[in-house]
């Protein structure tokens, strides 16, 4: 794939951010995202792929019961092509939103906001918010909701004989309304309606 010739743009491969990258799609997607060869067709054992134009990767869509954060690796194909693509000289994530997004991602279960993490950091709140969301395509507080529910799901289809009110005070210690609002938030079912049609159907309320 040609490199475009805007002075100072770097292609996607030697692109500062683009490991970082990587690493998001790896943990959202559960797939390493696969290159895209140079005459653009997609490498046949990348499934269900998703190609940034531009970018020289192609991204496999969550499957299985994790296919609900589809829309999550979409929102971040579309931040990292448009990260990636810009004119100004190349930047790699910048260290504090690589650390709020570590954060969330190894620990879901903790009491983490953004606010205290900036503050800890050095840095304005809204400023981190602001790049935060710029480069993942979405919020501190929806990207931990989302990982709160992934733990969620692992639990219950693990361990089936969990009770939900104990699966909601594990991932984050929320109440039942609470861990009802998030889960249908983010998968746009109830947690109990995903646990029984995956049980009956294998496959996820749609």
């Amino acid at each position: 794939m040609k490199k475009p010739d805007l002075p100072g743009v770097v292609g996607p491969l030697s692109h500062p951010a683009w490991p970082d990258y990587l690493l998001a799609f790896e943990h959202l997607t559960g797939r390493s995202p696969r290159m895209i060869s140079p005459e653009g067709p997609i490498q046949p054992d990348c499934e269900t792929p998703t190609s940034a134009p531009g970018t020289g990767w192609a991204v496999a869509m969550p499957t299985g019961p994790m296919r609900w954060r589809q829309s999550a690796a979409q929102r971040m194909l579309s931040s990292a092509e448009a990260w990636c693509q810009q004119t100004a000289v190349p930047l790699p994530w910048p260290t504090e939103v690589r650390v709020a997004w570590k954060l969330l991602c190894d620990h879901p279960t903790r009491e983490l906001d953004l606010g205290s993490i900036a503050r800890h950091l050095g840095v304005r709140p809204a400023a981190l918010g602001e790049r935060f969301r710029e480069i993942t395509g979405g919020t501190f507080r929806q990207f931990l909701g989302e990982e709160r529910t992934a733990l969620a799901i692992r639990l219950m289809l693990e361990q089936p004989r969990l009770q939900m009110a104990e699966i909601a005070q594990h991932v984050s210690g929320q109440s039942m309304s609470q861990f009802n609002r998030n889960f249908r938030q983010a998968t746009g079912s109830s947690p109990r309606a995903f646990r029984d049609q995956w049980r009956d159907t294998g496959q996820p309320p749609t």
